[in-house]
């Protein structure tokens, strides 16, 4: 065994004192994927990545007010809403980190509009991710126009305003302050004649679209008050669900393309010395052809590990991105370094020259990596280029990567990537060694 692993060893250490004098194969095995990490980092923004906010709702009421408030919430831009049946759900889902607030639409949301005449505002209650601060600061700001819209339709309704105004009657009566009385009985009588004049508004505008179909007669509100409060209480996540940052599913990315680069670079140097007659005069040696080919996959082996390590290291470091579990990372690391060794093996033996060995390299790294999360995150892929990319080597080294970063993921859900990497890994190695050409082929 240590006659075995002393060549095997030496090689290895061989090709990585090779690979660290060619400039450009240093390059694009170490710098250029933190390059790649950091420039989409910053693209993306540091919050958290772009597109569609999942929130949770709860809806408590049962008025037609509250299911149209739902209803139209759903269909804003930029939100996927998830439905909850009560607040326990939807506060899991936040938990979890699946949505970033669980808005809760409280009983009596639909007489919303007495607030603004007995002055006691309906509160609307929101449990939020504090890790999403920005997303649920926009999402305040959204649910504000939008319950400000609905509570305000209440009077443009005849019906309704004058239950509104029946009820601030109620109210009034049970306050003893003289000026409250006559000032607010003033008011309400004045919103009386209003609701009359309303009705026979409302009454026109149907005769005059009956008789003219073409013309819109609705009218846009233009109050600008705010006719709720919002009762906020954060929700530390547990698990993963969703990046905490961008760098934390940009590095991976940048992991990913630094290990199709020791791909490229080690398996271009392969066929460069068969091309040259190194294999042939090595396997001369008395070490056996072997042990040959296991010290240059061993050699592949180590820059893969090194160049994941030392992203890693720059994105804790200097990003501030969290490790979930350094036990899954580990994992991560070695699995998908196996994985690519493989590639590697298979792109040295089927290739007949260095440059077809560089050309089929770039074409792999671009089929591979447009296919499998390498230019947008999987998780913002469609869900049918999800199912494709089970087929690049790319999926389950970024799945691998998050799930000891923002996944959070346990041993079991580990399973599934490892093994994948493991059979990429098997599989080329088998299909490299079977088509090695010791020589060139004539």
């Amino acid at each position: 065994m240590r006659r075995l692993l002393t060549p095997v060893l030496a090689m290895a250490l061989n090709d990585l004192r090779i690979l660290s004098r060619d400039r450009g194969a240093m390059f694009f095995t170490f710098i250029f994927p933190a390059l790649l990490a950091i420039f989409f980092g910053m693209v993306f923004g540091g919050d958290g990545p772009r597109g569609k906010m999942p929130v949770a709702i709860v809806n408590e009421d049962s008025s037609e007010m509250a299911a149209a408030f739902v209803k139209e919430f759903a269909a804003t831009d930029g939100v996927q809403v998830t439905t909850s049946p009560d607040r326990d759900a939807g506060a899991a889902l936040v938990r979890s980190g699946k949505a970033v607030a669980c808005v809760i639409v409280p009983p009596g949301f639909g007489d919303a509009g007495e607030a603004i005449i007995t002055g006691k505002p309906t509160t609307l209650e929101m449990f939020t991710d504090p890790t999403r601060t920005s997303e649920a600061g926009l999402l305040t700001g959204r649910l504000s126009e939008l319950a400000f819209k609905h509570i305000f339709s209440g009077f443009a309704d005849p019906t309704r305003l004058k239950r509104y105004l029946s009820r601030g009657r109620d109210w009034l009566a049970t306050t003893t302050d003289p000026d409250d009385q006559r000032v607010f009985g003033s008011l309400f009588n004045s919103l009386d004649s209003f609701n009359a004049r309303l009705d026979e508004w409302k009454k026109e505008e149907a005769a005059e679209a009956a008789a003219n179909p073409a013309k819109d007669a609705a009218a846009d509100s233009s109050f600008t008050f705010k006719p709720l409060e919002f009762k906020t209480t954060s929700i530390e996540r547990t698990g993963g669900g969703m990046p905490r940052k961008s760098f934390e599913f940009t590095f991976p990315q940048g992991v990913v393309w630094g290990l199709m680069g020791c791909v490229t670079a080690f398996g271009t140097a392969l066929a460069s010395e068969r091309q040259r007659g190194t294999l042939l005069r090595l396997n001369t040696a008395p070490v056996g052809r072997a042990a040959i080919i296991v010290g240059k996959a061993s050699g592949c082996f180590i820059a893969c590990v090194l160049v994941q390590v030392l992203l890693l290291a720059m994105a804790v470091v200097v990003f501030g991105v969290v490790v979930s579990s350094w036990l899954i990372m580990l994992l991560a690391i070695l699995f998908s370094s196996l994985g690519f060794v493989g590639i590697m093996m298979a792109l040295a033996g089927l290739s007949k020259s260095e440059a077809g060995a560089g050309g089929i390299g770039r074409a792999i790294v671009i089929i591979l990596a447009m296919v499998g999360g390498g230019t947008i995150p999987l998780f913002v892929l469609p869900q049918t280029i999800q199912n494709i990319s089970s087929i690049s080597p790319f999926k389950w080294a970024l799945i691998a990567f998050e799930g000891g970063l923002w996944r959070a993921f346990t041993l079991q859900q580990m399973l599934l990537p490892c093994a994948a990497l493991l059979a990429f890994g098997v599989v080329g190695f088998v299909v490299g060694v079977l088509s090695f050409k010791w020589s060139e082929a004539k």
